[in-house]
């Protein structure tokens, strides 16, 4: 049979006749009427979809979405790998979300029963719960096991993706079911929903959050507050928009605090702004200009650029406009001519 998001459940004890196998009775202890029903309902019929399965059972369709994500827990029960449709290659088009989890409904819930049987039963659950508990640094009440069952059940995460994502919720201070649960539905929103996508999705997360804590302890900020609106701007400008690394950010820097003598994020933005009209991204590259322009000159290089162009005093003015008053330009007096 095809659930609602078109997986194709398999029965893993026979075909063609209604038998109940030795693994059904363990579980039986721990099953609902419901989860019965359902269960022989389908053996007798294994091409019904939920619909049907519903009508012949006299239940809701989402009883019968519970019911077999039971039965999936105790090894009854398994979804088979589908083979993707081939779909026409396009050029310049975004990849297609998976789902979104409106399109499955509302996570199933599970009882107390319910999930020691799963956990009794089925030790690849027994393990992901115990990886979970080491992962977030505590013992899982019964509604957050839940919750961490209906992840993989329902959005269809595998154990070893469920406790990678606690090990990160857990390493950003995160270690709450309901953060995991929440951060979970938005990967699968975002169709991240293989343990491979996901650590990769991870690690520009991180190097992200690195850079965002070297360029704030750079330029002084307040490590105990969230940034503001402005600084977050500036930030995503520096490290997205233009790709600059933490490198020539610091250039930019030392070039602030030597023209006015403290941080300033609107001055050190003009000059990063210069250098990416420029088309100027590595340090290397930022620093073959500057001696470029020293020489041209007359001046030795002195880690100074842009700061007396008419293209730099425009980008600085610019950064400045609707936030007050422009500050006075720093002009580098001309050299000195050494006599002859």
């Amino acid at each position: 049979m095809k659930t609602k998001d078109n997986k194709t459940l398999r029965v893993n004890y026979g075909q063609g006749v209604i038998v109940l196998p030795e693994a059904v009775n363990s579980a039986l202890s721990s099953a609902k009427k419901t989860d019965i029903i359902v269960l022989i309902t389908l053996l007798s019929d294994t091409s019904a979809d939920v619909a049907a399965l519903a009508e012949k059972c006299s239940v809701s369709e989402d009883a019968v979405e519970k019911a077999i994500a039971f039965w999936r827990g105790a090894g009854i029960l398994s979804f088979e790998q589908e083979e993707a449709p081939v779909k026409e290659e396009k050029t310049a088009e975004k990849p297609k979300k998976i789902g979104k989890r409106e399109d499955l409904g509302t996570l199933p819930n599970y009882s107390s029963s319910e999930i020691a049987g799963m956990v009794e039963n089925d030790r690849e659950v027994a393990l992901m719960i115990d990886e979970c508990e080491r992962a977030l640094g505590k013992m899982l009440r019964v509604g957050e096991i839940a919750k961490i069952i209906a992840l993989r059940d329902y959005l269809g995460f595998s154990p070893d993706y469920i406790t990678t994502l606690c090990t990160y919720c857990a390493q950003i201070g995160k270690n709450s079911v309901r953060y995991l649960e929440t951060t979970a539905i938005s990967l699968y929103d975002d169709g991240i929903t293989d343990k491979e996508t996901l650590e990769e999705h991870l690690r520009k997360a991180q190097e992200k959050h690195d850079l965002e804590v070297q360029i704030r302890s750079l330029f002084g900020m307040n490590m105990t507050r969230a940034l503001t609106t402005r600084e977050k701007k500036f930030i995503e400008s520096w490290t997205q928009t233009m790709g600059f690394g933490i490198e020539v950010i610091k250039i930019a820097y030392e070039i602030t605090i030597d023209k006015i003598n403290e941080p300033s994020l609107n001055y050190a933005n003009a000059i990063l702004e210069s250098w990416n009209a420029s088309g100027l991204k590595t340090e290397e590259e930022v620093r073959a200009q500057m001696a470029a322009e020293a020489e041209a000159k007359g001046e030795p290089p002195a880690g100074k650029s842009f700061d007396s162009t008419d293209f730099f005093e425009a980008a600085l003015r610019r950064s400045y406009e609707g936030s007050g008053t422009a500050p006075e330009i720093a002009k580098t007096a001309p050299a000195q001519k050494k006599r002859k």
